[in-house]
């Protein structure tokens, strides 16, 4: 059985979550870069460029040209903690939000990809996912708030 097709098997059967790990297995979409590899890279990329802007985030714990594993964290998807939430915790976690957003554009970056289901809250830390999507925008406008 090769890796690719072990990890499909995985992706399959979830049996990644016996690992503590997620295996995602990126199929081609030249609609936003032409391989799977780029969205790799541009996953490990944006990783270390969001990290030195102090984002959290899973763990990788390897990856190919055409898959990635990663770290499972054990929390709740955005849309699942505001139904869940106290309102007053919502209102602070989307501040936080906002905030790492607006930060994101003030460095010249966009996600291309945003989307509540791409964040993990656990223990009050929020956990940005799917990072492949990340990217420059040199001549991005400034919000004015």
């Amino acid at each position: 059985m090769t890796l690719l097709s072990l990890l499909y098997f995985f992706s399959l059967y979830n049996i990644a979550d016996f690992f503590d790990s997620i295996s995602k297995l990126r199929v081609k979409n030249e609609f936003y870069f032409p391989s799977t590899q780029k969205r790799i890279e541009n996953e490990i990329r944006a990783r270390e460029i969001l990290s030195k802007l102090g984002f959290k985030f899973p763990r990788i714990y390897w990856y190919t040209k055409d898959s990635i594993c990663m770290e499972k964290i054990e929390g709740e998807k955005l849309p699942d903690f505001y139904k869940n939430t106290k309102i007053e915790l919502v209102y602070e976690i989307s501040k936080k939000i906002g905030k790492r957003v607006r930060k994101i554009h003030d460095y010249g970056f966009s996600f291309l990809d945003c989307r509540s289901e791409n964040c993990i809250i656990k223990d009050g830390e929020i956990y940005n996912l799917d990072l492949e999507f990340l990217q420059k925008r040199p001549n991005l406008e400034k919000c004015v708030m």
